[in-house]
């Protein structure tokens, strides 16, 4: 359960912050004074930010604001998800430490340089990594973390996996490399031409469906291979 919260909260409220952001601080403002006042001695454009959200919503520079805000959000929750796996003594998987790693990364020289893009193209980054990487580690030490990826997932199968070196393995890494980069192109596109909340939305919505219905149908197509092969 905690590892759920930890993996998906920080994402929901990237897309919420990106959304809203704006009249968050409306609403803080007209309903809390108090609260407003006090946030507004850390936080020096609060008052900026919620005259601007009142006057002109979909300003470009109130949507990258929150842009920043939701890349805090997310780094801070990327550093607490590292303590608490830490101190449970969990493992990260490879994904969730390339993907923390490049949201750390990404997301402070973005803050560094007042440059939304950078975080943006965090995605594309670490998809097209994936991509390259994956498949250049596959041919030079003869891994294939595709195959590796199923026989973790199948372990308790009753119906036995295809051998390794099965001509489906090699398949299989050429179409999640071949997808990865496709992702990050689409995520270079949608980056650059849409609004920080519709990209956000996109993001963690759009890319994770994606990759699910791609994986899930690999698995399906693992299980009827299998069931073929020992038939």
């Amino acid at each position: 359960m905690l590892k759920s919260i930890l993996e998906y909260l920080p994402l929901i409220l990237f897309v919420l912050l990106t959304k809203y952001f704006g009249s968050l601080l409306l609403y803080i403002t007209q309903h809390f004074a108090g609260l407003a006042a006090w946030i507004a001695q850390f936080y020096g454009d609060f008052a900026k930010y919620s005259e601007l959200a009142l006057k002109d919503p979909s300003n470009t520079e109130l949507a990258n604001e929150a842009l920043r805000a939701a890349t805090i959000v997310l780094i801070a929750f990327s550093l607490i998800q590292a303590l608490i796996y830490r101190l449970k003594g969990w493992s990260l998987s490879s994904m969730q430490k390339w993907g923390s790693c490049s949201v750390i990364i990404l997301g402070l020289l973005s803050l560094l340089f007042h440059n939304p893009m950078i975080i943006k193209m965090k995605p594309t980054v670490l998809f097209g990594l994936f991509g390259l990487i994956g498949w250049g580690v596959a041919q030079w030490k003869n891994i294939n973390w595709v195959e590796k990826m199923y026989r973790e997932a199948f372990s308790q199968a009753e119906t036995p996996l295809p051998a390794p070196g099965h001509f489906i393995w090699n398949r299989f890494l050429n179409e999640a490399s071949a997808f990865f980069i496709v992702l990050a192109i689409m995520n270079a596109f949608v980056a650059w031409y849409a609004a920080p909340a519709q990209w956000a939305t996109f993001k963690v919505f759009g890319l994770s469906l994606l990759t699910l219905i791609f994986f899930s149908y690999q698995g399906f197509r693992v299980i009827k291979i299998s069931e073929n092969s020992n038939s």
